[in-house]
């Protein structure tokens, strides 16, 4: 998240909709047989650090070190599919 962004409580109704179509997003994803693409650090952190070193953000070595050490820590998990609901 970049901003803080006011806003009120969801629909239920519409949240329940969600929930649907998330289901069935799962029910579809676990026959699929495709190639889902491969991301790097360079995708999670590295273009972010390019934002920041363009903007002269002043506190670039610092998240350079944090996002070294989160990759090193992740870098060997299991890889899949994910649309981040669980």
């Amino acid at each position: 998240m970049y901003e803080y962004i006011e806003g009120k409580e969801p629909d239920y109704e519409k949240t329940e909709k969600v929930g649907e179509l998330i289901g069935k997003l799962n029910k579809i994803m676990k026959n699929y047989t495709g190639e889902l693409p491969v991301r790097d650090k360079y995708f999670f952190i590295d273009r972010y650090l390019e934002i920041m070193r363009i903007k002269k953000y002043d506190k670039v070595e610092a998240f350079k070190e944090y996002g070294d050490e989160l990759w090193e820590r992740i870098k060997n998990l299991p890889r899949g599919y994910c649309h981040c609901t669980i």
